[in-house]
């Protein structure tokens, strides 16, 4: 059961980054009701459900701001919080979950006009990768911080010195060098959705 846990988590993730929200919602109540069924689990385990959750919550929270702040929003950002703090907590003994963590925390906070704590998350994220030798997780966070930071309205264009730029090479770079064909291919798709929205 447990490895059917981490099966359901990781098909969660999986369904969030193909665009499947509703998939994944049903996919992420299955794991919850086993959770609940079985009582207990290693932090292990239960981290693929918990990061998939936070995932799954900080997408659908993006998703509903981009048609304005409303009381759905507000409930959204509730749930997504919750999950922050369960995933950080499991982060902190499960370290194959930090970098994504909190680079989702730093997504969170930015979200939600947080950018100073946004970037704080964003620094343990880079820092996290760099000390487990993470590449693909560090590459994804420079690819956010990249993305960000360059974004309209941004405020501030670094962080740590390395501008919104260099994060953006730097990522493309990494991918290219990891082969992660798919992850090149979302970091040109979102850049050139910026473009045509600026």
């Amino acid at each position: 059961e447990v490895f059917h846990l981490l099966a359901l988590g990781t098909k969660a993730k999986i369904q969030v980054l193909v665009g499947d929200r509703a998939g994944a919602a049903e996919t992420l109540a299955k794991a919850g009701e086993l959770l609940r069924r079985i009582g207990r689990a290693t932090v292990y385990h239960v981290s693929f459900f918990l990061t998939a959750r936070l995932l799954h919550d900080v997408d659908v929270l993006e998703a509903s701001l981009e048609g304005g702040r409303g009381p759905a929003a507000r409930t959204l950002a509730r749930q997504a919080w919750r999950s922050v703090r369960a995933a950080v907590n499991i982060a902190a003994r499960v370290a194959r979950e930090r970098v994504e963590v909190y680079r989702l925390a730093g997504r969170l906070c930015w979200l939600l006009g947080r950018h100073e704590r946004a970037l704080a998350w964003w620094r343990r994220s880079i820092v996290a990768g760099r000390a487990l030798g993470a590449r693909p997780e560090l590459t994804r966070t420079y690819a956010e911080v990249g993305l960000r930071l360059s974004a309209e309205g941004a405020g501030r264009r670094t962080l740590d010195g390395v501008e919104a730029g260099e994060y953006l090479d730097m990522a493309r770079a990494q991918y290219d060098e990891l082969e992660l064909a798919w992850d090149r291919a979302q970091l040109a798709h979102a850049g050139e959705l910026r473009a045509a929205a600026g």
